[in-house]
Order: structure tokens, then sequence, then C-alpha cells
């Protein structure tokens, strides 16, 4: 196991790695009266919010 993994990097430069590539992802919030992001056109509260 020691082989193995003797050229792995240590965990702490493995997280720093991947914080340099990740992304903010945003999602747009719907509110209960806003029409249905599906299209319908009813009310987000009466189609897909239950």
């Amino acid at each position: 196991m020691e082989r193995l993994t003797a050229d792995m990097k240590p965990a702490s430069k493995v997280r720093d790695a991947l914080a340099q590539y990740s992304r903010k992802v945003s999602r747009q919030k719907f509110g209960r009266n806003d029409p249905c992001h599906c299209g319908s056109g009813r009310k987000y509260k009466k189609c897909c919010l239950s």
C-alpha cells in the first residue's frame, strides 16, 4: 500500500486545487405566486410546489 500511495498529494493540496476549479451555481428561486417554470401557465403553488 505504501508503494502505491507514495506519489499521492496530501488531502489539503487536493482541496486547494479543487477550490480553484469550482464555481458557484446560483439557483433561481420561484415565488409561490409566480408562473410555474414547467410552462403550464398555472401558478407555481398550484402546479409544482406540492
